[in-house]
């Protein structure tokens, strides 16, 4: 049996990045918009997978004949040094819902570019689990959590505008 071709992949190193000094702009429900800036520390897609699976080939072992999307909890997490906004907002000690628009920079980009830029979504807004530092050697930072409450993914477009 002949070697099998391989399909063509190239690495495109313009499509990597590396989020940091963000911005954020949360707009609590009924609330004036508020922008923070941040460093973007992950996403999770949370994404759930459902499958079902038919009897094999003459009664054999079951395998997977099909999937669906069964359950999403989108997530973004962020750090951010601006603890009298958080307060303002009520997240140093509470949740927000809100909505909320992420522009995620790359320092590698010029300077106002945005790498990814999210659409404005629903969501609910609140402190990650840990300690805030209030310290001179250490400034304070509190990593927020960005739960989204949309119907869907959140769309992100790769270097889709500037701020």
């Amino acid at each position: 049996m002949p070697a099998p071709t391989l399909p063509t992949a190239t690495f495109d190193p313009t499509g990597v990045v590396i989020g940091r000094k963000s911005l954020i702009t949360i707009t609590p429900t009924g609330g004036t918009a508020t922008s923070l800036l941040v460093d973007y520390v992950s996403h999770n897609g949370g994404l759930t997978m459902g499958f079902y699976e038919a009897p094999g080939a003459a009664q054999g072992a079951a395998f997977v004949a099909g999937n669906w999307e069964k359950s999403r909890a989108e997530l973004f997490k962020f750090k951010c040094k601006e603890i009298s906004k958080l307060i303002t907002l009520g997240l140093m000690s509470g949740s927000v819902v809100a909505t909320a628009q992420l522009f995620i920079r790359d320092p590698k980009d010029a300077v106002s570019t945005v790498a990814i830029l999210s659409e404005a979504f629903a969501c609910t807004i609140f402190r990650d689990t840990g300690d805030a530092a209030f310290e001179a050697a250490n400034p304070a930072e509190v990593t927020i959590t960005i739960q989204s409450n949309k119907d869907g993914a959140v769309t992100l477009t790769h270097a889709g505008a500037t701020a």
